[in-house]
């Protein structure tokens, strides 16, 4: 028994010494599968349905240009929220409990940082 708690020690100082305190408890917890991953599902947005009394007031042609518009706008909006619960999910994630080092990290989701800008702002500017 002596030499199992010495072992179990030098290993435990070995482990701590290595990984975050957070490694260290996933080491000891038993496997336990994990609960099936929600969907998730936007439900469609029409412009019609959010301006009722404009959209009986123009033309059908018009109607259809505001629903494109709209479109694009809602569409944005959705792309940059997922973009950021792709970053923060996945790639901080990956970094933070050393999957991958950052420069891994930029290699697989490096094309992502720059435009996440870029699609923020093209959905603020639709959005006006």
């Amino acid at each position: 028994i002596h030499v199992l708690q010495k072992s179990f020690c030098s290993i435990q100082t070995e482990l701590y010494s290595k990984q975050s305190k957070i490694d260290l408890l996933f080491f000891f917890l038993p496997y336990r599968k994990p609960g099936p991953t929600p969907t998730k599902q936007r439900n469609t947005k029409y412009w019609s349905e959010k301006y009722p009394e404009t959209s009986t007031q123009i033309s059908r042609q018009e109607v259809k240009l505001q629903e494109a518009i709209f479109e694009l706008s809602t569409g944005e909006e959705d792309l940059v929220q997922d973009m950021n619960l792709l970053r923060k999910t996945y790639a901080e994630t990956m970094v933070r409990f050393k999957i991958l080092n950052q420069a891994e990290a930029d290699l697989v989701f490096g094309k992502l940082y720059p435009i996440i800008p870029l699609h923020n702002s093209l959905a603020c500017a639709l959005s006006r």
